[in-house]
Protein backbone atom coordinates (compact mmCIF):
# COMPACT_ATOMS: atom_id res chain seq x y z
CA UNK A 1 0.00 0.00 0.00
CA UNK A 2 1.08 3.54 -0.41
CA UNK A 3 0.79 6.44 1.38
CA UNK A 4 1.68 10.07 0.66
CA UNK A 5 3.07 12.28 4.12
CA UNK A 6 3.21 15.97 3.47
CA UNK A 7 5.18 17.49 5.72
CA UNK A 8 8.51 16.18 6.62
CA UNK A 9 9.09 18.26 9.68
CA UNK A 10 9.81 16.05 13.43
CA UNK A 11 6.44 14.32 13.25
CA UNK A 12 6.41 13.43 9.41
CA UNK A 13 9.51 12.66 9.50
CA UNK A 14 8.70 10.12 12.70
CA UNK A 15 5.43 8.76 10.96
CA UNK A 16 6.98 7.78 7.47
CA UNK A 17 9.93 6.11 9.00
CA UNK A 18 7.90 4.19 11.26
CA UNK A 19 5.37 3.72 8.23
CA UNK A 20 8.32 2.61 6.25
CA UNK A 21 9.88 -0.08 8.55
CA UNK A 22 6.57 -1.75 8.74
CA UNK A 23 6.60 -2.14 5.23
CA UNK A 24 4.58 0.71 3.83
CA UNK A 25 5.17 2.43 0.29
CA UNK A 26 5.58 6.52 0.79
CA UNK A 27 5.38 9.68 -1.07
CA UNK A 28 7.19 12.15 0.12
CA UNK A 29 6.68 15.98 -0.33
CA UNK A 30 7.46 19.17 1.93
CA UNK A 31 8.68 22.39 1.49
CA UNK A 32 12.14 21.89 2.87
CA UNK A 33 13.39 19.40 0.29
CA UNK A 34 16.91 18.48 1.15
CA UNK A 35 15.20 17.42 4.72
CA UNK A 36 12.50 15.29 2.54
CA UNK A 37 15.90 14.04 0.50
CA UNK A 38 18.13 13.32 3.60
CA UNK A 39 14.67 11.12 5.29
CA UNK A 40 14.87 9.22 1.90
CA UNK A 41 17.96 8.36 1.87
CA UNK A 42 17.95 7.19 5.28
CA UNK A 43 14.60 5.04 4.58
CA UNK A 44 15.53 3.85 1.46
CA UNK A 45 13.75 2.52 -1.87
CA UNK A 46 10.62 2.31 0.19
CA UNK A 47 10.10 5.70 0.00
CA UNK A 48 10.70 8.71 -2.95
CA UNK A 49 10.07 12.62 -3.28
CA UNK A 50 7.40 14.15 -5.12
CA UNK A 51 7.76 17.01 -7.07
CA UNK A 52 5.26 18.42 -5.11
CA UNK A 53 1.99 18.15 -3.23
CA UNK A 54 0.00 17.16 -6.00
CA UNK A 55 2.48 14.82 -7.32
CA UNK A 56 2.66 13.12 -3.85
CA UNK A 57 -0.95 12.04 -4.20
CA UNK A 58 -0.63 9.95 -6.97
CA UNK A 59 -1.14 6.54 -6.35
CA UNK A 60 -2.02 6.89 -2.98
CA UNK A 61 -4.38 5.61 -0.78
CA UNK A 62 -4.23 7.61 1.87
CA UNK A 63 -2.15 11.19 2.78
CA UNK A 64 -0.65 12.66 6.24
CA UNK A 65 -0.74 16.16 6.43
CA UNK A 66 2.01 16.64 9.07
CA UNK A 67 1.76 20.39 8.95
CA UNK A 68 2.11 23.06 11.34
CA UNK A 69 -1.66 23.85 12.21
CA UNK A 70 -1.66 27.38 10.56
CA UNK A 71 -0.58 26.66 7.53
CA UNK A 72 -2.66 23.60 7.24
CA UNK A 73 -5.51 25.08 4.88
CA UNK A 74 -3.48 26.73 2.62
CA UNK A 75 -1.62 23.34 1.50
CA UNK A 76 -5.31 21.97 1.82
CA UNK A 77 -6.98 24.56 -0.76
CA UNK A 78 -4.07 23.97 -3.10
CA UNK A 79 -4.61 20.42 -3.21
CA UNK A 80 -8.31 20.16 -2.64
CA UNK A 81 -9.41 18.03 -5.91
CA UNK A 82 -6.73 15.42 -5.26
CA UNK A 83 -7.88 14.96 -1.71
CA UNK A 84 -11.57 13.92 -2.81
CA UNK A 85 -11.43 10.06 -2.37
CA UNK A 86 -8.59 10.46 -0.02
CA UNK A 87 -8.13 8.96 3.21
CA UNK A 88 -6.69 12.27 5.38
CA UNK A 89 -4.88 11.54 8.19
CA UNK A 90 -4.17 14.44 10.25
CA UNK A 91 -1.20 14.89 13.23
CA UNK A 92 -1.49 19.07 13.37
CA UNK A 93 -2.46 20.75 16.73
CA UNK A 94 -3.79 23.92 17.00
CA UNK A 95 -1.20 25.41 18.68
CA UNK A 96 1.79 28.17 18.57
CA UNK A 97 4.17 29.91 20.64
CA UNK A 98 3.45 33.27 21.33
CA UNK A 99 5.98 36.20 21.82
CA UNK A 100 7.38 35.00 25.25
CA UNK A 101 7.73 31.30 23.89
CA UNK A 102 5.03 29.97 25.91
CA UNK A 103 2.99 27.30 24.46
CA UNK A 104 -0.72 28.49 23.43
CA UNK A 105 -3.72 27.25 21.43
CA UNK A 106 -5.25 28.63 18.52
CA UNK A 107 -8.92 27.63 18.83
CA UNK A 108 -11.27 28.83 21.86
CA UNK A 109 -12.46 26.45 24.17
CA UNK A 110 -15.40 23.90 23.10
CA UNK A 111 -13.80 23.87 19.47
CA UNK A 112 -12.02 20.98 17.93
CA UNK A 113 -9.88 20.46 15.42
CA UNK A 114 -11.22 17.53 13.81
CA UNK A 115 -14.54 19.52 13.24
CA UNK A 116 -12.66 22.58 11.76
CA UNK A 117 -10.23 20.41 9.40
CA UNK A 118 -13.23 18.83 8.39
CA UNK A 119 -14.72 22.12 7.59
CA UNK A 120 -11.69 22.74 5.33
CA UNK A 121 -11.67 19.28 3.62
CA UNK A 122 -13.60 18.72 0.12
CA UNK A 123 -16.90 16.70 -0.18
CA UNK A 124 -15.89 13.11 -0.69
CA UNK A 125 -12.60 12.81 1.65
CA UNK A 126 -12.29 11.00 4.69
CA UNK A 127 -10.52 12.74 7.56
CA UNK A 128 -9.47 10.89 10.88
CA UNK A 129 -7.54 12.78 13.17
CA UNK A 130 -4.38 10.58 14.10
CA UNK A 131 -0.43 10.34 14.53
CA UNK A 132 -0.56 13.65 16.41
CA UNK A 133 -1.19 12.59 20.11
CA UNK A 134 2.43 11.83 20.97
CA UNK A 135 5.31 13.94 20.45
CA UNK A 136 8.03 12.82 17.24
CA UNK A 137 10.08 11.39 20.05
CA UNK A 138 7.73 9.76 22.24
CA UNK A 139 6.44 8.66 19.18
CA UNK A 140 9.61 6.77 17.77
CA UNK A 141 10.54 5.36 21.16
CA UNK A 142 7.49 3.77 21.71
CA UNK A 143 6.60 2.15 18.07
CA UNK A 144 6.74 -1.40 18.11
CA UNK A 145 6.64 -1.86 21.88
CA UNK A 146 6.48 -5.32 23.53
CA UNK A 147 4.76 -7.70 24.61
CA UNK A 148 1.96 -5.50 24.59
CA UNK A 149 2.18 -2.53 22.09
CA UNK A 150 1.58 0.77 22.76
CA UNK A 151 -1.68 2.63 21.97
CA UNK A 152 -2.22 5.54 19.40
CA UNK A 153 -5.50 7.38 19.53
CA UNK A 154 -7.32 8.40 16.74
CA UNK A 155 -10.96 10.10 16.14
CA UNK A 156 -13.10 10.02 12.99
CA UNK A 157 -16.66 10.21 12.10
CA UNK A 158 -15.92 8.03 8.55
CA UNK A 159 -15.69 4.40 8.53
CA UNK A 160 -13.05 4.54 6.15
CA UNK A 161 -11.16 6.58 7.55
CA UNK A 162 -11.07 4.66 10.59
CA UNK A 163 -10.23 1.41 8.71
CA UNK A 164 -7.97 2.49 6.82
CA UNK A 165 -6.19 4.77 10.02
CA UNK A 166 -6.30 1.63 12.08
CA UNK A 167 -4.05 -0.15 9.55
CA UNK A 168 -1.31 2.63 9.07
CA UNK A 169 -1.69 2.85 13.20
CA UNK A 170 -0.77 -0.91 13.17
CA UNK A 171 1.80 -0.92 10.57
CA UNK A 172 3.84 1.98 12.75
CA UNK A 173 3.71 -0.35 15.23
CA UNK A 174 0.76 0.60 17.62
CA UNK A 175 -2.39 -0.65 18.72
CA UNK A 176 -5.63 1.69 17.19
CA UNK A 177 -7.78 2.87 19.55
CA UNK A 178 -10.50 5.25 18.68
CA UNK A 179 -11.29 7.77 21.21
CA UNK A 180 -14.39 9.16 19.06
CA UNK A 181 -16.33 11.03 16.73
CA UNK A 182 -14.42 14.04 15.51
CA UNK A 183 -15.89 16.22 18.46
CA UNK A 184 -13.42 14.11 20.68
CA UNK A 185 -10.46 15.39 18.54
CA UNK A 186 -9.65 18.04 21.69
CA UNK A 187 -8.15 15.03 23.97
CA UNK A 188 -5.56 13.81 21.50
CA UNK A 189 -4.38 17.53 21.36
CA UNK A 190 -1.69 19.25 23.57
CA UNK A 191 -3.48 19.60 26.91
CA UNK A 192 -6.11 17.02 26.08
CA UNK A 193 -6.46 14.10 28.31
CA UNK A 194 -5.26 11.29 25.94
CA UNK A 195 -2.24 13.31 24.54
CA UNK A 196 1.51 11.93 25.52
CA UNK A 197 0.26 9.03 27.01
CA UNK A 198 1.99 5.73 26.32
CA UNK A 199 -0.36 2.95 27.49
CA UNK A 200 -1.79 -0.62 27.15
CA UNK A 201 -4.91 -1.52 25.06
CA UNK A 202 -6.74 -2.15 28.40
CA UNK A 203 -5.87 1.11 30.40
CA UNK A 204 -6.94 2.95 26.84
CA UNK A 205 -10.21 1.34 26.76
CA UNK A 206 -10.59 2.61 30.75
CA UNK A 207 -9.65 5.87 30.00
CA UNK A 208 -12.31 6.06 27.03
CA UNK A 209 -14.82 4.94 28.76
CA UNK A 210 -14.43 6.70 32.49
CA UNK A 211 -13.34 10.23 31.02
CA UNK A 212 -15.95 10.61 27.72
CA UNK A 213 -17.38 13.75 26.46
CA UNK A 214 -15.92 15.83 29.67
CA UNK A 215 -12.06 15.29 28.74
CA UNK A 216 -11.72 17.78 26.73
CA UNK A 217 -8.68 20.18 26.94
CA UNK A 218 -6.87 20.96 30.13
CA UNK A 219 -6.48 24.25 31.09
CA UNK A 220 -8.10 25.31 27.81
CA UNK A 221 -8.25 29.03 27.18
CA UNK A 222 -12.07 30.86 27.72
CA UNK A 223 -13.44 32.58 25.06
CA UNK A 224 -14.83 35.25 27.06
CA UNK A 225 -12.50 38.47 27.30
CA UNK A 226 -8.91 36.20 26.86
CA UNK A 227 -8.27 34.86 23.47
CA UNK A 228 -6.11 32.83 22.03
CA UNK A 229 -4.70 36.31 20.33
CA UNK A 230 -4.34 37.24 24.01
CA UNK A 231 -2.18 34.41 25.02
CA UNK A 232 -0.18 35.21 21.03
CA UNK A 233 0.38 38.45 22.13
CA UNK A 234 0.84 37.86 26.00
CA UNK A 235 -1.60 40.75 27.02
CA UNK A 236 -5.02 40.73 29.66
CA UNK A 237 -7.31 42.16 27.35
CA UNK A 238 -8.72 41.94 23.15
CA UNK A 239 -7.96 45.78 22.79
CA UNK A 240 -5.26 46.86 20.05
CA UNK A 241 -4.28 50.53 19.96
CA UNK A 242 -3.63 52.13 16.26
CA UNK A 243 -0.38 53.21 15.77
CA UNK A 244 -1.20 57.04 16.73
CA UNK A 245 1.97 58.52 16.67
CA UNK A 246 5.74 57.75 17.25
CA UNK A 247 5.37 59.44 21.11
CA UNK A 248 5.70 56.39 23.03
CA UNK A 249 3.11 57.50 26.25
CA UNK A 250 -0.02 56.23 24.90
CA UNK A 251 0.96 53.27 23.64
CA UNK A 252 2.86 52.34 27.21
CA UNK A 253 -0.76 53.47 29.10
CA UNK A 254 -2.58 50.72 26.75
CA UNK A 255 -0.10 48.38 27.34
CA UNK A 256 -0.19 49.10 30.80
CA UNK A 257 -3.93 48.40 31.00
CA UNK A 258 -3.35 45.28 29.79
CA UNK A 259 -4.17 45.58 25.71
CA UNK A 260 -1.81 46.16 23.64
CA UNK A 261 -0.22 49.73 22.60
CA UNK A 262 0.85 50.65 18.81
CA UNK A 263 3.75 52.78 18.05
CA UNK A 264 3.88 54.49 14.64
CA UNK A 265 7.55 53.89 13.33
CA UNK A 266 7.25 54.11 9.91
CA UNK A 267 9.06 57.13 9.74
CA UNK A 268 11.14 57.22 12.75
CA UNK A 269 14.81 58.68 12.73
CA UNK A 270 15.59 55.71 14.93
CA UNK A 271 13.16 53.20 15.49
CA UNK A 272 14.88 51.74 18.41
CA UNK A 273 15.45 54.29 20.12
CA UNK A 274 11.56 54.55 20.31
CA UNK A 275 11.46 51.30 21.73
CA UNK A 276 13.43 51.73 24.16
CA UNK A 277 11.83 54.77 25.31
CA UNK A 278 8.27 52.84 25.34
CA UNK A 279 10.06 49.76 27.68
CA UNK A 280 11.17 52.59 30.09
CA UNK A 281 7.36 53.09 30.56
CA UNK A 282 6.01 49.53 30.30
CA UNK A 283 7.49 46.28 30.74
CA UNK A 284 4.29 44.68 28.95
CA UNK A 285 3.98 43.90 25.41
CA UNK A 286 3.89 46.77 22.49
CA UNK A 287 3.95 46.69 19.21
CA UNK A 288 5.38 48.88 16.33
CA UNK A 289 3.92 49.85 13.31
CA UNK A 290 5.47 50.10 9.58
CA UNK A 291 3.93 51.24 6.67
CA UNK A 292 5.09 49.56 3.35
CA UNK A 293 4.50 52.31 1.12
CA UNK A 294 8.29 52.56 1.84
CA UNK A 295 11.57 50.19 2.82
CA UNK A 296 10.89 50.06 6.16
CA UNK A 297 14.13 46.98 6.63
CA UNK A 298 16.28 49.17 8.11
CA UNK A 299 13.97 50.59 10.69
CA UNK A 300 12.56 47.37 11.82
CA UNK A 301 16.06 45.90 12.37
CA UNK A 302 16.42 49.14 14.77
CA UNK A 303 13.21 47.96 16.66
CA UNK A 304 14.10 44.38 17.02
CA UNK A 305 17.63 44.88 18.32
CA UNK A 306 15.88 47.52 20.38
CA UNK A 307 13.60 44.70 21.71
CA UNK A 308 10.36 45.28 19.88
CA UNK A 309 8.16 41.68 19.65
CA UNK A 310 5.35 42.66 17.76
CA UNK A 311 6.28 44.23 14.30
CA UNK A 312 2.76 45.37 12.64
CA UNK A 313 2.47 45.90 8.89
CA UNK A 314 0.34 48.04 7.01
CA UNK A 315 -0.17 49.32 3.14
CA UNK A 316 2.18 46.60 1.39
CA UNK A 317 3.18 43.22 0.61
CA UNK A 318 4.78 41.87 3.81
CA UNK A 319 6.53 38.58 1.87
CA UNK A 320 9.63 39.99 1.84
CA UNK A 321 9.47 41.20 5.95
CA UNK A 322 7.94 38.43 7.44
CA UNK A 323 11.59 36.05 7.48
CA UNK A 324 13.62 39.71 8.91
CA UNK A 325 10.64 39.32 12.10
CA UNK A 326 10.55 36.00 12.82
CA UNK A 327 14.62 36.04 12.56
CA UNK A 328 14.83 38.76 14.91
CA UNK A 329 12.28 36.62 17.33
CA UNK A 330 9.27 38.81 16.91
CA UNK A 331 5.49 37.87 15.51
CA UNK A 332 4.49 39.29 12.39
CA UNK A 333 0.53 41.27 12.67
CA UNK A 334 -0.45 42.22 9.22
CA UNK A 335 -3.21 44.79 8.23
CA UNK A 336 -5.49 43.73 5.55
CA UNK A 337 -8.29 44.68 3.47
CA UNK A 338 -9.83 41.56 1.67
CA UNK A 339 -10.08 37.89 1.95
CA UNK A 340 -7.43 37.72 -1.08
CA UNK A 341 -5.32 39.86 0.63
CA UNK A 342 -5.68 38.11 3.75
CA UNK A 343 -4.99 34.39 2.46
CA UNK A 344 -1.38 35.59 0.52
CA UNK A 345 -0.65 37.49 3.86
CA UNK A 346 -1.09 33.81 5.72
CA UNK A 347 0.69 32.43 2.94
CA UNK A 348 3.71 34.01 3.26
CA UNK A 349 3.96 33.17 7.31
CA UNK A 350 1.73 36.13 8.73
CA UNK A 351 1.04 34.87 12.72
CA UNK A 352 -1.87 37.62 12.72
CA UNK A 353 -4.03 38.71 10.58
CA UNK A 354 -5.84 42.53 11.44
CA UNK A 355 -8.82 43.01 8.94
CA UNK A 356 -9.32 46.82 9.04
CA UNK A 357 -13.11 47.84 7.27
CA UNK A 358 -13.48 50.98 5.20
CA UNK A 359 -15.22 53.03 8.27
CA UNK A 360 -11.65 53.78 9.68
CA UNK A 361 -10.07 56.76 10.01
CA UNK A 362 -6.95 58.14 8.73
CA UNK A 363 -5.10 55.65 5.65
CA UNK A 364 -7.56 53.08 4.84
CA UNK A 365 -7.08 50.41 3.05
CA UNK A 366 -10.05 48.52 2.23
CA UNK A 367 -13.10 49.36 0.62
CA UNK A 368 -15.21 46.78 2.13
CA UNK A 369 -16.74 47.56 5.39
CA UNK A 370 -16.28 45.73 8.58
CA UNK A 371 -19.29 43.76 9.36
CA UNK A 372 -18.46 41.73 6.15
CA UNK A 373 -15.12 41.77 5.66
CA UNK A 374 -14.18 40.58 9.00
CA UNK A 375 -15.93 36.88 9.32
CA UNK A 376 -14.73 36.39 5.26
CA UNK A 377 -11.45 36.73 6.62
CA UNK A 378 -11.71 34.62 9.59
CA UNK A 379 -13.37 32.29 7.69
CA UNK A 380 -10.83 31.98 5.34
CA UNK A 381 -7.69 31.89 6.97
CA UNK A 382 -8.47 30.15 10.04
CA UNK A 383 -6.66 29.38 12.64
CA UNK A 384 -4.92 32.12 12.32
CA UNK A 385 -6.24 34.92 14.45
CA UNK A 386 -8.22 37.87 12.83
CA UNK A 387 -7.76 41.64 15.12
CA UNK A 388 -10.86 43.29 13.70
CA UNK A 389 -10.46 47.55 12.59
CA UNK A 390 -12.81 50.13 11.48
CA UNK A 391 -15.58 51.61 13.03
CA UNK A 392 -15.43 50.37 16.74
CA UNK A 393 -16.14 53.23 18.99
CA UNK A 394 -17.24 51.34 22.45
CA UNK A 395 -17.92 48.00 23.76
CA UNK A 396 -20.91 47.48 21.98
CA UNK A 397 -18.88 47.26 18.95
CA UNK A 398 -15.73 45.20 20.35
CA UNK A 399 -18.45 42.85 21.25
CA UNK A 400 -20.13 43.07 17.80
CA UNK A 401 -16.66 42.02 16.10
CA UNK A 402 -16.37 39.22 18.54
CA UNK A 403 -19.56 37.60 17.08
CA UNK A 404 -18.10 37.79 13.81
CA UNK A 405 -15.12 35.74 15.12
CA UNK A 406 -12.47 38.29 15.36
CA UNK A 407 -10.51 37.48 18.64
CA UNK A 408 -9.38 41.18 19.26
CA UNK A 409 -10.28 44.71 18.33
CA UNK A 410 -8.37 47.56 17.36
CA UNK A 411 -9.04 51.07 17.82
CA UNK A 412 -7.59 54.53 16.68
CA UNK A 413 -10.55 57.37 16.88
CA UNK A 414 -11.23 56.38 20.51
CA UNK A 415 -7.86 56.65 21.54
CA UNK A 416 -7.20 59.82 20.06
CA UNK A 417 -9.25 61.23 23.08
CA UNK A 418 -6.95 59.52 26.06
CA UNK A 419 -5.05 61.91 28.17
CA UNK A 420 -1.97 60.59 27.17
CA UNK A 421 -2.75 61.05 23.26
CA UNK A 422 -0.78 64.36 22.96
CA UNK A 423 -2.85 65.51 20.37
CA UNK A 424 -3.40 69.63 19.98
CA UNK A 425 -6.19 70.83 22.09
CA UNK A 426 -8.29 72.13 18.80
CA UNK A 427 -7.53 68.90 17.37
CA UNK A 428 -9.09 67.16 20.83
CA UNK A 429 -12.30 69.67 20.97
CA UNK A 430 -13.12 69.33 16.77
CA UNK A 431 -13.20 65.06 17.60
CA UNK A 432 -15.44 65.57 20.60
CA UNK A 433 -17.85 67.69 18.60
CA UNK A 434 -17.57 65.37 15.34
CA UNK A 435 -20.52 63.88 14.31
CA UNK A 436 -20.32 60.33 12.07
CA UNK A 437 -21.36 61.90 8.79
CA UNK A 438 -18.23 64.43 9.10
CA UNK A 439 -15.27 61.77 8.92
CA UNK A 440 -15.12 61.47 5.25
CA UNK A 441 -13.20 59.11 3.20
CA UNK A 442 -10.93 61.25 0.66
CA UNK A 443 -8.94 59.69 -2.26
CA UNK A 444 -5.61 61.19 -2.14
CA UNK A 445 -6.18 64.95 -0.28
CA UNK A 446 -3.70 64.98 1.87
CA UNK A 447 -1.19 63.93 -0.87
CA UNK A 448 2.34 65.73 0.55
CA UNK A 449 4.31 63.28 1.66
CA UNK A 450 2.44 60.35 0.97
CA UNK A 451 0.86 60.16 -2.20
CA UNK A 452 -1.57 57.81 -4.11
CA UNK A 453 -3.41 56.92 -0.66
CA UNK A 454 -7.05 57.15 0.40
CA UNK A 455 -7.87 58.39 4.00
CA UNK A 456 -10.49 59.41 5.70
CA UNK A 457 -10.63 62.54 7.99
CA UNK A 458 -12.77 65.36 9.18
CA UNK A 459 -14.37 67.41 6.97
CA UNK A 460 -12.35 70.83 7.05
CA UNK A 461 -11.73 74.20 5.13
CA UNK A 462 -8.98 72.72 2.71
CA UNK A 463 -11.21 69.42 1.56
CA UNK A 464 -13.50 72.09 0.82
CA UNK A 465 -11.68 74.14 -1.44
CA UNK A 466 -10.04 70.84 -2.89
CA UNK A 467 -13.16 70.09 -3.37
CA UNK A 468 -14.61 73.67 -4.94
CA UNK A 469 -11.93 73.12 -7.51
CA UNK A 470 -12.35 69.50 -8.78
CA UNK A 471 -10.62 67.76 -6.54
CA UNK A 472 -7.41 68.62 -8.58
CA UNK A 473 -3.95 66.20 -8.16
CA UNK A 474 -0.66 67.72 -6.55
CA UNK A 475 0.57 70.37 -8.85
CA UNK A 476 -2.83 72.37 -9.81
CA UNK A 477 -4.44 72.90 -6.46
CA UNK A 478 -5.59 75.83 -5.11
CA UNK A 479 -3.23 77.52 -2.52
CA UNK A 480 -0.56 74.29 -3.11
CA UNK A 481 2.35 74.79 -0.71
CA UNK A 482 1.26 77.12 1.66
CA UNK A 483 2.08 76.75 4.86
CA UNK A 484 0.15 76.28 7.56
CA UNK A 485 1.68 75.78 10.80
CA UNK A 486 4.84 74.42 12.18
CA UNK A 487 5.54 71.21 15.16
CA UNK A 488 7.10 71.85 17.98
CA UNK A 489 10.46 71.33 16.27
CA UNK A 490 10.02 74.22 13.75
CA UNK A 491 8.82 72.05 11.24
CA UNK A 492 6.93 73.29 8.95
CA UNK A 493 3.07 71.77 7.76
CA UNK A 494 1.81 72.77 4.21
CA UNK A 495 -1.17 72.58 2.61
CA UNK A 496 -2.42 69.28 1.84
CA UNK A 497 0.37 67.41 3.63
CA UNK A 498 -0.72 64.02 5.93
CA UNK A 499 0.38 65.84 9.19
CA UNK A 500 -2.04 65.93 12.12
CA UNK A 501 -1.80 68.77 14.77
CA UNK A 502 0.15 67.52 17.73
CA UNK A 503 0.44 69.63 21.49
CA UNK A 504 3.12 72.18 20.85
CA UNK A 505 1.81 73.04 17.22
CA UNK A 506 1.39 76.24 16.01
CA UNK A 507 -0.72 78.25 13.39
CA UNK A 508 -3.54 77.01 11.74
CA UNK A 509 -5.04 73.89 13.27
CA UNK A 510 -8.38 73.46 11.19
CA UNK A 511 -7.43 72.88 7.94
CA UNK A 512 -4.61 70.25 9.00
CA UNK A 513 -5.30 66.78 8.02
CA UNK A 514 -7.75 65.69 11.36
CA UNK A 515 -8.06 62.01 11.24
CA UNK A 516 -11.06 59.80 12.17
CA UNK A 517 -12.46 57.19 11.52
CA UNK A 518 -17.04 56.64 11.82
CA UNK A 519 -16.57 56.29 14.99
CA UNK A 520 -16.20 59.47 15.69
CA UNK A 521 -19.62 60.38 16.61
CA UNK A 522 -18.63 57.81 19.58
CA UNK A 523 -15.74 59.82 21.23
CA UNK A 524 -17.31 62.07 23.29
CA UNK A 525 -14.68 63.00 26.20
CA UNK A 526 -11.09 62.63 27.28
CA UNK A 527 -10.48 59.69 29.82
CA UNK A 528 -7.52 57.53 30.49
CA UNK A 529 -6.32 54.83 28.45
CA UNK A 530 -6.74 52.47 31.51
CA UNK A 531 -10.26 53.85 31.59
CA UNK A 532 -11.23 53.39 27.82
CA UNK A 533 -9.77 50.07 28.11
CA UNK A 534 -11.72 48.78 31.07
CA UNK A 535 -14.71 50.24 29.20
CA UNK A 536 -13.98 48.85 26.08
CA UNK A 537 -14.55 45.10 27.53
CA UNK A 538 -17.23 46.00 29.65
CA UNK A 539 -19.79 43.92 27.35
CA UNK A 540 -17.60 40.85 27.06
Amino acid sequence: MTTAIIGTGGIGSAIARQLASGGETLRLSSADTASAHTLVREIGKAAVVAADNRDALQGANAVVLALRFTVLKSVIDEITDPLTDKVVAVPSNPVSLDAQGKLVHLLPAGQSSGEVVAGWLPAGSHLAMAFGTMSADLFESSSKRSPDRAVLFFATDDDSAGEEVERLIRTAGFEPIKAGGLEQSSRLEVGGDLHDLVVGPAEAQSLISSTGAAGARKAAVSVSAHTPVCDLLGIDHPIVGAPLSADPRLPAAVSNAGGLGTLGLGWADDAGAVVRETAALTDRPFAGNFVLAFDQRGRIDQALSAGLGVVSLFWGDPEGYVEQVHDGGGLVMHTVGSVEEARRAVGCGVDIVVAQGWEAGGHVWSGVATLPLVPAVVDAVAPVPVIAAGGIGDARGVAAVFALGAQAALLGTRFLLAEEMPIHEEYRRRVIAAAETEAEWYRDLYAVGWPDTTHRAIRNSTAEMWEGAGRPALGGRPREGEVLAHFASGEAIVRYEGAPPMVGTTGEIEPLSLWAGQSVALAKRSQSAAEIVAELVSRL
